[in-house]
């Protein structure tokens, strides 16, 4: 997988994440985040081949960072940017459900569409 930041805008390898709950560990500015944008109640786990990874970045052919949206409550949904080696979350907020991004600055800073398929599930070792 070529090295590089990846958004769903953009383009986006096909993924098979594995079908596993990881435990989240999440790191001190991400705790901060939590108190002061009133997330009461964020996930221990996530099953990342049940969320949207909407950005991923790429190191040496593999994934290390990814956000991940998944739905919150009945109005947001909870953004996770998570450290994939130690499934650290560096940091969190919540979207409105309705309000998807759809508009990126620097189009340019991702890797244009290509033609990857990446089967973790077949992997050794990693998420």
């Amino acid at each position: 997988m070529q090295d590089g930041k990846y958004n769903e805008q953009v383009y986006m390898p096909e993924i098979n994440w594995r079908d596993v709950d990881y435990q989240l560990r999440y790191s001190p500015h991400a705790q901060e985040q939590m108190l002061s944008k009133g997330i009461d109640e964020a996930p221990n786990f996530i099953n990342l081949s049940q969320v949207d990874i909407v950005e991923m970045e790429v190191a040496n052919g593999k994934p290390f960072k990814v956000l991940a949206r998944q739905p919150y409550d009945g109005e947001y949904d909870i953004v996770h940017v998570i450290l994939l080696k130690s499934l650290v979350v560096k940091t969190v907020w919540l979207n409105h459900r309705d309000d998807k991004h759809r508009t990126l600055k620097n189009r340019s800073q991702y890797v244009q569409k290509g033609v990857l398929k990446w089967d973790l599930r077949k992997q050794g070792a990693g998420i």
